[in-house]
């Protein structure tokens, strides 16, 4: 079986279920057993939150629980959250052989309401899990919301004692080889792993040390297969995480690095560009008359600008928490092609409908009174710097 990161697997065998249960996924204000809302971050961009946080417990923690499967018995799922903000999640898929590389890795933090948990793993969206008053997570939907199944979409919180996951996957890290110490910067966790003189090591130090890096020592982007064990170092306190390179793949072209994490951006000081009306994807680039449909919020006035794709767009919102709502709406009166004024007549109205806001991640989504994904916008640019 191909090696894909398990966190594609798990999208994969839900796919089906998730899109099911949107008919009956109700559209309704967070239920009771969940946990209040935190006011907006720091000016960083950067927004973590004490509610969700709180409600985890301590980490490092597990959470495991059989999901639905589409084609099998039920997936089994261990998900191991740390409070570096890494995670690892297992997937096991019941009545079916086993994975060649069964884990995924990344990164979690909150959404802008406190206890929607984004982990960024293997896909180009977060997975998302709201965060339960005692602890439990609930898988949402594609769109965020809560599933209404009679299925079990929950993992529960392990109250055995901690014992971590030994997760078997593809990295891509930063590599490095000096004085006779190798260790791989992990691009999804941000965890550097001393790496284990065995397996498949001498293969990607050899392949390092012929690139000739200059100054001797400097990163290179390094692709391989592996499995993060436990084992005690040569020198200081143990056990440690170590990486045992299974299969290394390739080296990176010089002067490829990391990606910068995943933060939760500011709803303000961000240009938010429409990707999405309702159910409805929009094109990522502009042309045949199309441009590009922005969003931008004034914290100072209380002021949105922006374009419709075609026309300029002016007014003003008031938030609080969760909620949102725009007024004195207006826009310029220039004409252009029926289907770009189609979309932004759909987009000035799905501001108006607008009841609800969440920030996961570079994506902003605005809801009605019944949670009805309106509009999506991803980040076109970062926050200002303070």
């Amino acid at each position: 079986m191909s090696a894909v990161p398990a966190t594609v697997f798990a999208a994969a065998g839900l796919c089906l279920l998730l899109s099911a249960a949107a008919e009956t996924s109700a559209a309704a204000d967070p239920p009771a057993n969940t946990a209040v809302a935190a006011p907006v971050g720091s000016r960083s961009g950067v927004t973590r939150f004490a509610s969700g946080a709180a409600l985890l417990g301590e980490l490092p923690a597990q959470f495991g629980g059989v999901l639905p499967c589409a084609d099998c018995e039920g997936i089994r799922q261990t998900l191991e959250l740390h409070p570096d903000g890494a995670f690892y999640w297992h997937s096991e898929y019941l009545g079916k052989p086993p994975l060649d590389l069964p884990d995924d890795a990344g990164r979690w933090l909150f959404a802008s309401d406190g206890r929607t948990l984004l982990l960024f793993g293997g896909r180009e969206a977060p997975v998302r899990l709201a965060v339960r008053n005692d602890g439990t997570l609930r898988l949402l939907d594609l769109e965020g919301r809560p599933i209404h199944s009679t299925l079990n979409y929950e993992l529960q919180r392990s109250a055995a004692a901690f014992r971590p996951l030994e997760p078997r996957l593809r990295l891509r890290g930063a590599y490095t080889y000096f004085a006779d110490s190798a260790s791989l910067l992990d691009c999804a966790t941000g965890r550097r792993l001393p790496i284990a003189s065995a397996g498949d090591a001498l293969a990607l130090e050899h392949a390092y040390t012929s690139a000739r890096p200059a100054p001797a020592g400097a990163p290179r982007i390094a692709l391989l297969e592996g499995r993060i064990t436990a084992q005690m170092p040569m020198e200081g306190a143990g056990p440690r995480p170590t990486l045992l390179v299974e299969r290394f793949l390739e080296l990176a072209p010089t002067g490829e690095a990391c990606p910068p994490p995943p933060v939760n951006l500011l709803l303000e000081d961000t240009r938010w560009r429409l990707i999405q009306l309702g159910g409805e994807p929009l094109p990522t680039t502009s042309g045949r008359g199309r441009s590009r449909a922005l969003l931008l919020f004034d914290a100072k006035q209380a002021l949105i600008s922006g374009s419709g794709g075609c026309n300029a767009l002016s007014g003003s919102y008031r938030r609080n928490d969760e909620r949102i709502t725009f007024a004195q709406l207006a826009g310029t009166m220039l004409a252009c092609s029926g289907d770009l004024m189609n979309q932004e007549r759909d987009f000035f109205a799905s501001l108006g409908q607008a009841r609800r806001w969440l920030v996961a991640g570079r994506w902003l989504e605005l809801t009605d009174d019944e949670g009805r994904l309106l509009a999506r916008f991803e980040a076109e640019t970062t926050p200002a710097s303070h």
